[in-house]
């Protein structure tokens, strides 16, 4: 009887180290492989668990500031190399640096939304998930709910950060049952109510155009017709083309990516020329000679090209969207490893935009670094702000033009003077919170 036990274990022992070669048993997740047939960890930076259950448990329960201040640790961990981790449903492939980005946005298969966009699909359905009163056309202040819409967000996104901490929340039986569901759901329909509302008003406006036309913008056109997006979703309902659930979708989608990503670039680069009053007066200079601002045209704000600069320096350090997420739907090669399907990538643009190899000095505020002739040998993925490929934010121009025209406004009217330092910041997933309530006053 002995024996027979002795035998059974060692079978159990070779059974279980065969199997684990391929799954990570005690994560309960497949392994990521090297193309080769070299160990993992000669070609990324396995990240060790806190636990023989692999990295389950380490962002267990962790707050927003703690989720990203433990990724930044890892970061640091991997020296420049990107990491691994493995999770209960899939193992994670962590891209830190350009070179490794660069096979990633230029596929034109790996182009399914990660993980993190099923938490947020009850919100945003399936819309774009691009980067909001020009998109739709209507000015949010005018539609009542406008408050409790801004708090409903922040508090989806703070349920969201809960969620994404604690990998048994993945699954919606759990998440019914033992996580903050009714809450979630509360918010997302004052967030649904409200886009509902804008939907209404555009369409009351629509029909009495008479339905067959959008809402035509011709001021500052150039000969070309402009519609606001909302105007032409509407049109394409009454062609039968698109039904009042599609129009939602995008609407929340523009709602929630468009609420907090331009204003968050705003707010850091105030607070940076705040810091550097040389730098805040040389955006002056440029803008001091322009004409009336509401004559402004598309084409006079592109030849403001040092307030470019200061933008763009701001959203390489402090992008306002740090991280983004694929997922294989099939078992995929990529930059020499075999990701199995359903393996998670995420693209930690922070750290890309962070890396000193293509940004000396990358904690040290410098717009300088993208004057034109600084930026002729720059690795074309090494500033990804709005991410690259087919999957880049189609906002992106109008985003840059949307913080252009609010920081001349600003500028020119004010000076921005210091309270908060940089050092005195907090960064979160999912919203930056600045330590201090007043990062800046204007004078």
């Amino acid at each position: 009887m002995l024996l027979f036990f002795i035998v059974l274990l060692i079978i159990s022992i070779v059974l279980f180290r065969k199997v684990n070669e391929n799954y990570f048993i005690l994560a309960l997740c497949q392994r990521i492989k090297c193309v080769d047939g070299k160990p993992l960890e000669e070609k990324v930076c396995v990240i060790p668990g806190k636990t023989i259950f692999g990295n389950n448990f380490d962002v267990l329960n962790l707050t927003p500031g703690k989720l990203f201040e433990l990724t930044r640790g890892w970061a640091k961990f991997s020296r420049g190399r990107s990491y691994v981790l493995h999770f209960l449903k899939a193992p994670v492939y962590n891209i830190i640096n350009a070179e490794d980005a660069e096979q990633l946005f230029q596929s034109q298969t790996l182009t399914t939304k990660g993980i993190m966009y099923d938490l947020i699909r009850s919100f945003l359905g399936n819309g774009l998930l691009m980067s909001q009163e020009t998109a739709l056309g209507v000015k949010l202040t005018d539609i009542a709910g406008d408050i409790e819409y801004r708090a409903a967000i922040h508090n989806v996104e703070a349920i969201l950060v809960e969620r994404a901490c604690n990998p048994l929340m993945y699954y919606e039986i759990i998440f019914y049952l033992f996580g903050q569901y009714r809450k979630c759901k509360h918010y997302v329909e004052i967030a649904h109510n409200f886009s509902g509302k804008i939907i209404n008003k555009k369409r009351k406006e629509f029909i009495e155009n008479g339905n067959n036309s959008c809402n035509v913008d011709k001021e500052n056109s150039y000969g070309k017709t402009r519609y606001a997006m909302l105007d032409t979703l509407l049109y394409q309902e009454a062609q039968g083309l698109v039904d009042h659930q599609g129009i939602c979708e995008e609407v929340d989608t523009f709602m929630f990516e468009g609420y907090d990503t331009t204003s968050t670039c705003l707010k850091f680069a105030l607070l940076n020329l705040a810091q550097y009053p040389d730098i805040q007066e040389k955006c002056y200079q440029e803008i001091e000679n322009l004409t009336a601002f509401e004559n402004l045209t598309v084409f006079e704000f592109n030849k403001l090209e040092y307030l470019g600069c200061v933008i763009k320096e701001t959203l390489r350090m402090y992008p306002s969207v740090p991280f983004i997420g694929r997922q294989c739907t099939e078992e995929t090669v990529l930059n020499g490893l075999i990701l199995p399907a359903n393996a998670q990538i995420n693209i930690h643009i922070i750290d890309i935009m962070r890396d000193s190899k293509h940004f000396p000095e990358p904690s040290v505020f410098k717009p300088e670094r993208f004057f034109a002739e600084n930026t002729r040998n720059m690795h074309p993925f090494a500033f990804v702000p709005f991410s690259a490929g087919s999957r880049n934010c189609i906002g992106q121009k109008f985003a840059m033009l949307e913080i252009k025209a609010a920081l001349v406004a600003i500028l020119r009217t004010y000076r921005v003077l210091p309270v908060t330092q940089t050092k005195d910041l907090i960064l979160e997933y999912v919203v930056y919170r600045i330590s201090s309530t007043n990062p800046y006053i204007l004078a």
